[in-house]
């Protein structure tokens, strides 16, 4: 895994236009643009027009989540959508991990969009460490945690090639929490249709969360189950059966 340190051309803000149906993606927690440009650029070859979002915080230095809120997160996604919904009737929000949770959130306000695309959705996490979570806001901001394997890639060269933080202020974990549970709120108000992609192999979210989401959301869920990719789908050994996945869910919706 590369480790984001720097502003680098590929962790910016992408903007494709395309077509007269409009794709807004969005990228994970302390991931960065780069792992949605190129199911954004495949999108964007069959016909969509796309627009990769940086969320606040994301796309420099680690330190740049310290002050950063759930509610920030929240705020540039829904700019972003109402961006591209005042030009193109349709848009259609796909996020991966944190970012398909802000996709549940932003589907729960928004009723006109058409369907949403959910990948590795964070809803539940592996981690046992999890229950500390709502404790972790009385951390002083100089608290940070190190991954300690790096990104939940399969693919080894994948996972050299992959641009993200390695290490967070354990207070922005706190912030990640509160989405969670904003999301688990959002899902009784969704209508429109999901897409969930996930796989058996995710060592980073728990299937629990596809289950979370099937039972109490009241449109309709599609599911897709990959059996040998970690949690970054988008980059790991499927991908191209992601992308084609993904296009063929938009095109009939």
């Amino acid at each position: 895994m590369k480790v984001l340190d720097e502003k680098n051309p590929l962790s910016q803000p992408l903007f494709l236009k395309g077509g007269k149906r409009a794709c807004l993606l969005i990228h994970g927690f302390t991931g960065c643009t780069y792992e949605m440009m190129e199911l954004g650029e495949f999108l964007h070859k069959n016909g969509y027009t796309v627009n990769i979002v940086s969320l606040p915080g994301h796309g420099g230095v680690p330190q740049d989540l310290i002050g950063i809120r759930a509610e920030d997160w929240i705020r540039e996604v829904i700019r972003s959508y109402e961006g591209l919904s005042g030009e193109y009737r349709m848009v259609y929000p796909v996020g991966l991990s944190m970012g398909a949770l802000l996709v549940i959130i932003l589907a729960g306000r928004f009723p006109e969009i058409p369907a949403g695309i959910l990948l590795s959705p964070a809803l539940v996490l592996r981690a046992r460490n999890r229950i500390f979570f709502p404790f972790l806001k009385y951390c002083p901001p100089s608290y940070y945690y190190t991954k300690p394997n790096g990104s939940n890639i399969l693919d080894e060269e994948a996972k050299k090639r992959h641009i993200a933080y390695n290490r967070m202020p354990v207070r922005s974990i706190y912030e990640f929490y509160r989405i969670q549970k904003m999301a688990r709120r959002s899902l009784k108000n969704i209508r429109c249709p999901l897409f969930v992609i996930y796989s058996e192999k995710d060592g980073t979210v728990s299937e629990r969360s596809v289950k979370i989401i099937d039972k109490n959301v009241m449109g309709d869920v599609e599911k897709l189950e990959l059996m040998n990719s970690g949690h970054v789908l988008t980059v790991d050994r499927e991908k191209d059966s992601v992308f084609k996945a993904v296009l063929e869910f938009l095109n009939k919706n």
